[in-house]
């Protein structure tokens, strides 16, 4: 399928022939067949042919480009970029070679080059009104949403009735808290092509915002008349019914979701919470332990199903459920005041006031940060919130809407713990490195991305012992090694401040850097858990559909300044670059993350993760023959999952 962004992709390829009589006849012949497969969807077989063609004139520019249009729908861009790229240096004035290279540079995420090339389009042709809207995508991916909006109003101007670019300038205009502004395109929209239902959806979404529930509800219904199977519109018009007091109708929403999608994850949390609110405290249960089965690493699940089971009179379970909520992330003072209310009336009295205490410090803490830190302290912080559509809860498990598209799910970073497989971890010979875990106090330190096996009594002592050094004499060594047994702890927040006194008494120690890193992104990635908002979109690609997320993100400007200021002390340790990409990812550069793990190979070329990690990054972005190749090395190397995803992937294509 021929993608939206370049809705104009076969009129473009059927107008190459034009001009051409000047040429030989078969090679107007080799030109004819290749456009037709290409306009009957025949990539492959397009490309062969042209193949023959530029082996016989391979100074073809327009040959090497039609090549690069089949190269793109067939998603290999690093492909088709060569191609454009090819044309561009036979022709420098080859405007169609321009616009679909930096269509391609958008696809990936480039989109500085892609900004470059559309520039150069428009700078040989100004007129070109499809230059403006592609490039309008670019800078709407790119967050300059001002500079989108210019270059829509321009395409409107030469092209008023293309409903897409009402939607995409109305949704930059909504993420400039313009809403009046979007509501009139998406209403233009609406009004151009009533057989749309993205503009239904879309403008039911602000009435939803200003409290019109009804004529909400109307948009989003007449979105499912168009489309049953539009995932977004159950889930928008559910929310809606929720808060317009009408839970049995959006039961009946999240119900028709998940008769969709069964593994749908949100379906079922929203569902349990409106369950929950009209008493149906079974079914809620029911769909709360659907929910822990599906995304067992996910504390706000447990932290609900707690509450539920305190208000059934479940006391060991809420309890049960408070304690694994606290395990996965001791800092979570809401969870040690619920846990203290349940053991109170469990007549645990000393229980419940050690809770009370614990949660109590934490508040105290927090209160004196500033930023998303301060957000743990505010323990009336409504957790059982339904959660929209574009709603992610910080773990990609909760993410099964069906997508075409590859989330990208990376491998955990790297860091030094104390663990019991010190003896199966693979080989990177790196002296300083090797010194580093040698003389460290705790003993059987190791370097890894693996969940720490060994049992909790024993980390308990190792962290009485590292408390007991640091009495004895404060030294950078021995401080940096409290904050590794309450990092494994998951006291994050104290590892942090142990991490950065360390750093205090030895700023030249790359590893302290690294740790510190490590242990700030995994706070931060609790508290995006929250409330962080993702759009989930559905069977669709960026240059296909602009996000609708108006949520924050989230600030890794830190981390990434520590792993780097790691990295211009050690140049040479693959682990730090690996964990600046890990970094990036989530910073969401991922070129950068790209660069970064290729670095890491290059210092370390069997280093199965960064090939794992690259790979996927790469199939996320569509680069599939460089993405499937990385899966392969890293597989090869030992990564069970790798085969299993490129298994998955194969049979999906």
């Amino acid at each position: 399928m021929l993608k939206r962004l370049i809705y104009t992709a076969i009129a473009t390829i059927l107008a190459l022939s034009a001009g051409k009589a000047h040429a030989q006849l078969n090679r107007d012949y080799f030109y004819y067949v290749a456009q037709q497969c290409i306009v009957q969807e025949r990539y492959r077989e397009a490309i062969d042919v042209l193949g023959v063609l530029l082996r016989a004139d391979t100074a073809a520019y327009d040959g090497l480009f039609l090549r690069g249009v089949a190269k793109f729908n067939l998603n290999d861009f690093a492909g088709a970029s060569h191609d454009f790229t090819r044309a561009i240096n036979i022709n420098p004035v080859f405007t169609r070679a321009y616009l679909y290279r930096a269509i391609t540079h958008t696809r990936t995420g480039d989109y500085d080059d892609a900004l470059k090339d559309f520039g150069q389009a428009i700078d040989i042709r100004p007129d070109n009104e499809n230059t403006y809207f592609s490039r309008g995508v670019a800078l709407f991916l790119n967050q300059q949403f001002a500079e989108a909006i210019k270059d829509f109003d321009y395409f409107i101007r030469k092209r008023p009735y293309i409903v897409d670019a009402y939607i995409n300038r109305g949704t930059c205009r909504l993420m400039l808290k313009d809403t009046a502004a979007a509501y009139s395109d998406y209403d233009k929209a609406i009004e151009i092509n009533r057989y749309n239902p993205d503009g239904y959806i879309r403008r039911g979404t602000i009435l939803s915002m200003r409290d019109r529930k009804e004529e909400a509800i109307a948009d989003f219904t007449e979105a499912i008349r168009l489309d049953t199977l539009n995932l977004q519109a159950y889930f928008s018009r559910a929310i809606t019914r929720a808060g317009n007091n009408d839970p049995l109708g959006a039961i009946s929403d999240l119900s028709r979701v998940i008769s969709i999608d069964s593994l749908n994850s949100l379906a079922h949390f929203n569902r349990a919470i409106v369950y929950s609110q009209i008493g149906d405290y079974d079914r809620a249960l029911s769909d709360y332990d659907r929910v822990a089965e599906y995304s067992p690493g996910n504390v706000l699940v447990f932290f609900n199903r707690a509450a539920l089971n305190d208000r059934l009179g479940r006391l060991t379970e809420a309890e049960r459920d408070y304690t694994r909520a606290i395990e996965l992330f001791p800092d979570f003072a809401n969870a040690y005041l619920g846990r203290s209310a349940v053991r109170h009336r469990m007549n645990d009295m000393k229980g419940s006031r050690a809770d009370h205490d614990t949660a109590g410090k934490k508040i105290s803490a927090y209160r004196s940060k500033s930023g998303v830190l301060a957000e743990l302290s505010d323990t009336s912080k409504m957790l059982d919130k339904l959660l929209s559509f574009d709603a992610d809860f910080g773990n990609r498990d909760f993410d099964n809407v069906k997508s075409r598209d590859v989330d990208i799910v990376t491998l955990p970073l790297f860091r030094i713990v104390v663990d019991d497989r010190t003896a199966k971890r693979r080989r990177y010979d790196n002296p300083a490195l090797e010194a580093e875990l040698a003389g460290n106090m705790l003993h059987g330190d190791l370097i890894s991305n693996l969940p720490v096996i060994m049992n909790k009594e024993r980390i308990r002592e190792l962290d009485g012992k590292a408390e007991a050094d640091i009495e004895a004499s404060r030294t950078a060594r021995g401080v940096y090694a409290r904050g590794v047994t309450q990092y494994m702890m998951s006291q994050y927040s104290n590892a942090v401040r142990l991490f950065k006194e360390a750093i205090r008494l030895d700023p030249h120690n790359p590893f302290y850097y690294m740790s510190c890193a490590v242990a700030t992104c995994e706070m931060i990635d609790f508290i995006s858990m929250l409330d962080k908002r993702q759009t989930i979109v559905i069977d669709a690609t960026p240059s296909e559909k602009l996000n609708m997320s108006t949520g924050r993100t989230y600030d890794y400007g830190e981390p990434l300044d520590l792993i780097d200021k790691a990295i211009e002390l050690a140049p040479d340790n693959a682990y730090l670059y690996y964990d600046r990409a890990g970094i990036l990812c989530k910073k969401g550069d991922m070129t950068g993350a790209i660069d970064a793990y290729t670095r890491a190979i290059e210092l370390y070329p069997g280093f199965a993760e960064a090939y794992y990690n690259r790979g996927m990054i790469l199939l996320g972005l569509k680069d599939t023959r460089k993405g499937f190749l990385d899966m392969s090395r890293a597989g090869e190397l030992g990564i069970e999952e790798a085969y299993a995803l490129i298994t998955r992937l194969s049979v999906g294509r």
